[in-house]
């Protein structure tokens, strides 16, 4: 059943989404880069925003991998 729900969500994202970049590109094609564009700067941006802190710890880790290798 999570399986089932899962795919219902999804799919309908995406519905969602070709009905949207349709009436876009009806308006004209460049409407539809821009949202896209818009869109995949807004997931990126929320991505990097999220992972920061085990970015920063994958460094710290690094680091200090490093630093025991010199010692050695």
């Amino acid at each position: 059943q999570m399986i089932g729900a899962y795919y219902l969500i999804r799919d309908s994202i995406v519905s969602v989404g070709a009905i949207l970049g349709a009436y876009l590109w009806s308006r004209s094609p460049a409407a539809n880069f821009l949202g896209a564009a818009a869109f995949g700067i807004a997931g990126t941006i929320l991505y990097l925003r999220a992972t920061r802190h085990e970015r920063r710890r994958a460094r710290e880790n690094i680091k200090i991998d490093i630093s025991r290798l010199r010692l050695k």
